[in-house]
């Protein structure tokens, strides 16, 4: 059968046999590369510049003779590297007229015989051996393989294939397949693709198997990978490819298209700006600079005719058209900032001069702004070295946390700094530090930090957006469950009173009480049709009896243990935040072998919140609660009783360890003497390796308050 003919003798064989054939020609290709000596610095196929990880990365995927999938954002160079491999091939000869590109020697081809009959050979150069699919939602199998032809098939019976219509994929015999977009292709195409990976091509509506010799490279975005199913990922290697970070290779691409030295270094600057811009979810592509300076260029060549007036106008309008599009502004910004607008303002800070990074209204995206907040305030040794300004320890969590955000501005601050040079030990060190100082400059100008003494802060805006992001996580809405007395599966709400009526919804306003039929109703009669924070209509509650709270943290050793610490200042900061909403008035006592009073009674937010944020762990020390909960009753009886109710928040994990003769049954005493003087005390016990929620229920229940536990992330409040 004609078919098992060229199965059987075919120039291709399946990835399962010898590396042979198309394979190990371009094998021989990459030595031949090799033996010319262009690494380790950097790899260039044809025209395509790589950084040095992803070209040797390609190469050893071609030495090894394995299907490569090219990773990497819109623009990067993805498509112009595959369709660059040719430059391992070889010139060679073909058949001509051969719909499977067969070379001259082989019999098992029926169209092969008849044009050898009449010596039909013909030179087929290296640059053509590439054919290139692009993958479609549209595609179909029939659109590749091709399909029957009824008149062939009359005339050349059915198992002849001179009676199939040749497909597309017939062509990638013997040559290499480019296939873009792979992750846009229907699943029905993947699997025909999946036989053309094992070397084979499966014929529509025949029983024929055409043996196919090509090296499959594809290409797919960052977020297509996710996409693509296994069985298809398991034919290839996948390689990472990115933008060029080289200054000097990029910039050598431009004046290669016999672009202005000068003007390709402008543009090759704007690009690496926009890629680093916080502004920015996406910067610009290799591919859309060359644009840029391509458009720069003819618009230089109508300078002379008087059509644009000056360099700067240019390159200002150049960008705008070929840069705007390229770029994405990161979401949080969409609707205060344009893409011209932050090119614009890129191109005029390069030929100016200015300082990549300025600060500028706006550039740090809201979202950035409260992770850098509560980053700060939730890592109590990096806030503790930042506020001391110890460089060094900082550099080193920065470097080892690379997921932060604070991390991601100080490795561009850093970057800018390093550029092409290889600097290494002291000179390295010396540049991390002025890298950091520099960004921690730049967020006093953002406004998220405020320098003081020797270090820096959280600002007083940070501050806001901190409390602003426990409003919006909704902290206040949630339920722990409770032990010894305390009550399950209900949140007692702080003084709370029935409702007498609807307001405007306001920041300290829980969730609970949002009245959904109110706000829907003032929206619609507003005639909008999507429900904006001034909508918003909350129950009125009457009034109650005022209330004086002390918000008492454990600032003891076991408080360090993974994140306690920290979660008993977002309980102490939603309880300050309600309280204070309400006219109350609220005090910090901190206390480990000794207890102190942080902030007297007071209705000022700010200086509560950043008592609270400010406080630190205190490094060996035991936990005295007694003395927390003594230190306490002395701050309410600074004043006088006026009618006014009285509670101590206990936060604090309870293992009572000072002083050193009877730790509980010192906390015990100071318990039953507040309860006598009718002060309340409700309880929140974090979790931990070392806990004593029993301690803790005990002097819920002698201060006729609420024991709240907190364990395994569970969060919530606490009730009267």
């Amino acid at each position: 059968m004609p078919g098992e003919g060229l199965k059987n003798q075919g120039v291709g064989a399946g990835p399962g046999a010898a590396m042979a054939g198309l394979r190990q020609e371009i094998a021989a290709g990459v030595m031949r590369f090799l033996a010319g000596g262009r690494l380790p610095a950097e790899v260039m196929v044809g025209e395509v510049y790589l950084n040095c990880t992803p070209g040797r990365e390609v190469l050893s995927s071609l030495l090894a003779g394995h299907n490569i999938l090219l990773v990497g954002p819109p623009g990067c160079g993805k498509t112009t590297l595959a369709l660059n491999l040719w430059h391992f091939l070889e010139d060679t000869a073909r058949v001509s007229g051969c719909p499977v590109n067969c070379l001259p020697g082989l019999t098992g081809c029926p169209w092969c015989r008849a044009g050898l009959s009449h010596g039909e050979a013909m030179p087929w150069p290296a640059r053509e051996r590439v054919v290139r699919l692009q993958g479609s939602g549209e595609l179909q199998p029939e659109d590749l393989l091709g399909g029957v032809d009824p008149r062939r098939l009359l005339r050349y019976g059915h198992g002849d294939l001179r009676g199939m219509v040749p497909g597309r994929l017939w062509q990638a015999n013997n040559a290499l397949l480019v296939v873009d977009f792979l992750e846009r292709m229907p699943g029905r195409v993947l699997g025909l693709l999946r036989y053309v990976l094992e070397g084979e091509l499966v014929l529509p509506e025949s029983e024929l198997v055409l043996a196919i010799d090509t090296l499959v490279v594809a290409t797919v975005d960052g977020q297509g990978l996710a996409r693509l199913p296994g069985f298809i990922l398991d034919y290839f290697d996948v390689i990472q490819v990115n933008y060029l970070e080289s200054y000097r290779l990029e910039k050598g691409l431009l004046v290669e298209r016999n672009i202005a030295a000068s003007v390709a270094g402008t543009v090759v600057d704007v690009a690496h700006r926009s890629r680093h811009d916080p502004r920015l979810e996406r910067g610009a592509s290799t591919r859309a600079a060359v644009r840029f300076g391509e458009l720069a260029r003819a618009y230089s060549e109508l300078q002379a005719s008087g059509y644009l007036a000056s360099e700067e106008v240019i390159l200002r309008r150049a960008a705008e058209v070929s840069l705007a599009g390229a770029v994405k502004v990161h979401p949080a910004l969409a609707e205060s900032h344009s893409p011209e607008a932050i090119i614009d303002d890129m191109v005029v800070a390069v030929v100016s001069g200015r300082p990549q990074c300025r600060s500028q209204g706006g550039f740090l995206p809201r979202e950035a702004l409260e992770n850098l907040a509560e980053e700060i305030a939730m890592n109590e040794e990096f806030r503790r070295d930042l506020k001391r300004g110890y460089f060094h320890s900082l550099v080193k969590m920065l470097k080892d946390n690379p997921s932060w955000e604070l991390s991601k501005i100080f490795q561009r601050f850093l970057a800018g700094k390093l550029g092409e040079s290889g600097v290494q030990g002291r000179a390295l060190r010396a540049l991390e530090i002025e890298a950091l100082k520099e960004a921690l400059h730049y967020l006093e100008e953002e406004a998220v930090l405020s320098s003081g003494g020797e270090g820096w802060r959280l600002s007083t805006e940070s501050l806001k957006v901190l409390i602003g992001r426990l409003v919006a996580e909704g902290f206040a809405s949630q339920e722990m469950p409770a032990e010894e007395g305390g009550r399950v599966g209900r949140r007692l709400p702080w003084a709370r009173g029935e409702i007498i009526g609807v307001k405007p919804f306001t920041t300290g306003d829980g969730y609970r009480d949002l009245s959904l039929r109110d706000t829907l109703r003032r929206t619609v009669k507003r005639g909008q049709r999507e429900i904006k924070r001034e909508d918003l209509v909350a129950w009125q509650r009457e009034n109650r009896t005022r209330l004086e709270a002390v918000l008492c943290l454990d600032v003891s050793s076991t408080m360090a243990e993974l994140q306690k610490f920290w979660l008993a200042k977002k309980v102490a900061l939603q309880l300050a935040l309600t309280h204070l909403a309400q006219k109350d008035q609220v005090a910090v006592v901190s206390f480990a072998n000794e207890a102190r009073e942080v902030v007297s009674l007071s209705k000022n937010l700010a200086r509560v919140s950043r008592a609270l944020v400010d406080l630190e762990v205190e490094l060996n020390a035991f936990t005295n609660i007694g003395a927390g909960l003594e230190a306490a009753r002395k701050v309410l009886a600074k004043k006088p009783p006026d009618g006014g109710r009285r509670q101590i928040i206990l936060i604090s994990d309870g293992e009572a360890t000072a002083p050193k003769d009877r730790p509980e049954g010192y906390a015990l005493e100071q318990a039953v003497r507040m309860a006598r003087e009718g002060i309340g005390i409700s309880v929140v016990c974090l979790m931990g390796e070392r806990s004593n929620p029993a301690l803790m229920g005990r002097i819920s229940r002698i201060g006729r308050g609420q024991l709240y536990i907190w364990e395994g992330g569970v969060r919530g409040t606490v009730g009267e």
